[in-house]
């Protein structure tokens, strides 16, 4: 009876841990380098995971021959590429998954120009209307502002926050994983590593 009770309790842990949901939040921060910070919450708040980066100094780096093994090289991504079905499975993927991602928050500040005015225009008017229909489906404070008086320059920042929930995303990512053309294309990483 006792087996039993632990039994039901520990699966009832594991169904409690596949059904939560897991907030996960990326900040990028864009001024004398790329700051960006992804944090996630779990368990309301009681597990935290982070990961970052700071701008560093720049420093020279040898190489070395043991560094440079290992390396995916252009010809294995290019075989990669042409494997039959893989883009059709990364699709559904991309498909299944975004029923599964809750996006919480999505808020954005920054200023980008270009080089030259007029690409500096030609880009914001392709990126306002995609700011103007995510700002209506999401209700996000995204805000994007040309800077025509100065450099190749983006400032700003970037904050997300989405919610996912382990359980929802198992079956797409097993069925993704345990498809023919993945494996295929993980077979030729291996082969040309």
């Amino acid at each position: 009876m006792a087996l039993l009770v632990i039994g039901l309790v520990i699966l009832l842990l594991i169904v409690l841990v596949l059904v939560l949901p897991v907030y996960v939040e990326v900040i990028v921060t864009v001024r004398a380098g790329i700051d960006y910070r992804l944090r996630a919450f779990y368990l309301f708040r009681l597990l935290v995971w982070e990961w970052g980066k700071q701008p560093a100094q720049k420093k020279e780096h040898q190489v070395t021959a043991k560094e440079k093994r290992g390396h995916i090289t252009w010809s294995s991504i290019y075989k990669v590429i042409q494997v039959s079905g893989l883009w059709n499975s990364i699709g559904l993927l991309i498909k299944r998954l975004a029923h599964a991602i809750k996006i919480r928050k999505l808020e954005s500040d920054l200023k980008i120009s270009l080089a030259d005015d007029y690409y500096t225009g030609m880009l914001i008017g392709l990126l306002l209307p995609v700011v103007i229909f995510l700002n209506m489906q999401l209700s996000s404070g995204l805000r994007i502002v040309p800077a025509f008086e100065e450099d190749l320059i983006v400032n700003g920042s970037l904050t997300g926050l989405v919610a996912v929930r382990p359980i929802r995303i198992l079956a797409p990512m097993t069925a993704f994983i345990f498809s023919q053309p993945v494996w295929k294309a993980a077979w030729i990483m291996i082969r040309n590593k």
